[in-house]
This record gives structure tokens, C-alpha cells and sequence, in this order.
């Protein structure tokens, strides 16, 4: 029997019998079933979950996340962080070449995250979008042939692991290249090479140097989910993603096909806008900055329900926006209040209190919650966080 991993998230749907024109794949070959088809393979432009993990197999990074959490060598082999943590330098790894043949170095690099931010194409991925106003990205510069330094314009303790998400390919290529044809034929830096890619139905790589497991890798767009599932339990693919809460004991009592549960790196919080103009400007802008208010409003989120009912996995409650294990170790959890009320003799007229109705006054604002079942969600100063 082969037992097939699934990575999961998603909303409910029903396993459903499925007639595949699918055959089962070959032992080389890895048939990953996804939701969504990718919108480009322009690096730069990239900006989804599902087209990330693609692109990561076409394109190099400098550093890479393992499923551990460590940050570990790809393209690079060392760095220097600047004593001001406004620079890091890192020195590249010989013999670098993309796809077409062409000698990868430290001016590629430059050019990579340079690329990304000229404002003359206008990217919005989530390399500019996201990683460059993360860490203040203030310009690449080449030291030597195989050095090159990223700038900042502040210092961040979470820098080093946004610039390993930065993409890098090789410039003369992508500068003889319109920006349409690098969005449907990128020249790969990595492992793989798109062969094919047929629009809403499936992307085929070609593994054309080491390190990589496989040696093609088909991705499969499924957008429904128990199409996927289905598929999964089939034997035609091999991992699906998005997989629908109640379909997991169906996959894992199939015989053919496993759930495999992973600590991941999403988080479901409750925030609160606490700047002062917001807090000038309305009642409850004002009333949200008082730490009882908060306190009462997360109250109506019941966590448990929502991992029980919605997620149907167990989720870890975090104790700031750093998921386990690796918690802020000076923040601890308060209470839940079902560990409070199991404590206190006035329960049952807790039960039973009738829904009072929410009043405002200048000085004063009063929050009236009324729940049959005391599954609550337990308090904190300002954010509450539930990691899946």
C-alpha cells in the first residue's frame, strides 16, 4: 500500500466517485493536485501560495526555509550581516548557471532584486509588495563576482528570512525578454524548467540539475475539492492541497491514501487598530483602546469551535505572531473562560441570562455577551492568536 500525504486547509465539501482519464503516475514522476492555476512565472510578479510553490522548484533563492523552520545555504554559501543591520553581503556559491547555459553571479543577483523594484514595471508580487516594504529594501549593489550586498533602510530582525524568499534569475536573459514573455516563459535558475504549461489544467517541470527527487513534476489544477480528493484516494496524484475539513477521515480510512498534520505558518488572529487618529476619531475608536474592551470582544470568538467545526484540527493557541515552538517566552496565556466559570458558583445564571442590549455613553461602554455553552475564547491584552 502507498501512503500519500496531504497538506491541509480548506472548506467543506464531499468526496464524490470520480471517473479519471488519469492513470496512476510513474515512480519518477510527482502529480501534485492544486486549486488554482498559476497567473505568471514572471519572479518578480508572483504573489500567490499555490504559484510560489511552483516557481520555487524553477527559480534559486539565496538562502531557503526548510519544513523545519531553519534558514540553510541554496545559491549562497555564507553571509555577513552589517554591523548596523542595515546591509547583508553574501558570497555566492561557484559554478552557478541558469537554464540556457549562462554563468550566474553576483551581477545577476543585484539585477534579480533590482528588477523587482524598478518602478518602471510596475510589479505588485510579493516580492515588492510584501518582502521589499517588510524590510525596507534600499537597492542591491555587486561587491564582487561572487559577493553582492542587499541594502536597507532600517533594520529588522526578520530580514534575513524575507530576502531568502527573493527570486533570482539571470539578467541578460530576462533583459532580452518582454515582460509578457517572462510571465509565460521564465529561464529557470533552480533544479527545474518549465516544459509545458497548459492553462487551467497543468504545469509540467523538468528536473535539468540536482538537487531534486523527482524527475518531472506535474501540477495538476483541480479547483474543486473533492475532485482532489478523490483524485488523492484514486492513486492519480500523489499530494493535494486545500483539502476539505470533512473529507479527512474518508482519505485516512481509504486504504490508499494518508493525512499528514504539520505544524504550519498560518495564523488566525483578532486585531485592533490602535492609532491615535483612530482613537480620536470616533467613540469606539476611543473605547477599542481600553484593554477591557478588547478583552470582552474577543470573548464572542470561540476558538474552539472553530478548530473543532471549521478546521477540524486541533489548533495551538499562540502567545504573540510568532506560531510554536517558538513562542515569546515572556507573554503567557490567560484563563479561558471556561477554566473561569468552572470556578465560579454563578454558572447556571450565566446559562441562563437573557441578551442584554450594547450601550454607549461619553464616558462609558458596555458589552453584553450571552452563550448557552461556555466555549469561549480566552483573552489577551490586544491580539489573540490560534496557529494552524
Amino acid at each position: 500500500m502507498t501512503v500519500r500525504h496531504i497538506l491541509m486547509a480548506g472548506t467543506a465539501a464531499l468526496i464524490l466517485p470520480l471517473a479519471s482519464a488519469y492513470a496512476a503516475p510513474p515512480e519518477d514522476t510527482l502529480v501534485v493536485g492544486i486549486s488554482a492555476d498559476a497567473s505568471t512565472f514572471d519572479p518578480a510578479a508572483i504573489s500567490s501560495r499555490d504559484n510560489s510553490n511552483i516557481a520555487k522548484h524553477i527559480f534559486g533563492t539565496l538562502y531557503e526555509i526548510t519544513p523545519e523552520g531553519d534558514i540553510v545555504p541554496q545559491m549562497a554559501e555564507s553571509y555577513v550581516e552589517a554591523e548596523d543591520g542595515l546591509s547583508y553581503t553574501y558570497t555566492l556559491k561557484p559554478d552557478l548557471t541558469c537554464e540556457d547555459g549562462e554563468v550566474l553571479n553576483a551581477e545577476d543577483v543585484a539585477y534579480s532584486f533590482n528588477r523587482a523594484a524598478d518602478p518602471a514595471n510596475a510589479f505588485t508580487g510579493n516580492t515588492p509588495g510584501f518582502v521589499y516594504s517588510s524590510i525596507g529594501f534600499n537597492g542591491a549593489e555587486v561587491v564582487s563576482d561572487n559577493e553582492v550586498k542587499i541594502n536597507l533602510t532600517k533594520k529588522n530582525p526578520v530580514s534575513f528570512g524575507l530576502i531568502a524568499e527573493v527570486f533570482i534569475h539571470c539578467k541578460d536573459s530576462y533583459e532580452a525578454m518582454s515582460l509578457e514573455d517572462a510571465a509565460a516563459t521564465p529561464v529557470a535558475s533552480g533544479s527545474y524548467r518549465l516544459a509545458s504549461w497548459d492553462r487551467g489544467s497543468q504545469v509540467v517541470l523538468e528536473k535539468i540539475k540536482d538537487p531534486g527527487n523527482f524527475e518531472n513534476i506535474i501540477w495538476r489544477i483541480i479547483p474543486e475539492a473533492s475532485t482532489r480528493s478523490a483524485e488523492l484516494i484514486a492513486g492519480n496524484v500523489d499530494i493535494i492541497t486545500n483539502v476539505a475539513p470533512d473529507q479527512l477521515d474518508a482519505v485516512n480510512n481509504s486504504g490508499t491514501a494518508a493525512v499528514k498534520s504539520v505544524q504550519g505558518t498560518r495564523r488566525i488572529y483578532v486585531g485592533f487598530n490602535m492609532r491615535e487618529d483612530f482613537a480620536t476619531g470616533s467613540e469606539g475608536g476611543a473605547a477599542i483602546q481600553k484593554t477591557d474592551v478588547r478583552v470582552a470582544l474577543q470573548y464572542a470568538v470561540d476558538v474552539e469551535a472553530i478548530c473543532a467545526q471549521l478546521l477540524n484540527f486541533e489548533c495551538t493557541r499562540a502567545t504573540g505572531l510568532v506560531n510554536p515552538p517558538t513562542p515569546m517566552p515572556r507573554l503567557s496565556l490567560i484563563p479561558t473562560i471556561p477554566t473561569r466559570l468552572r470556578n465560579c458558583s454563578t454558572l447556571p445564571a450565566i446559562r441562563a441570562a437573557k441578551t442584554a442590549p450594547v450601550s454607549r455613553s461619553p464616558s462609558r461602554l458596555r458589552v453584553a455577551v450571552t452563550s448557552t455553552t461556555p466555549t469561549w475564547l480566552s483573552p489577551s491584552a490586544s491580539i489573540s492568536t490560534i496557529s494552524a
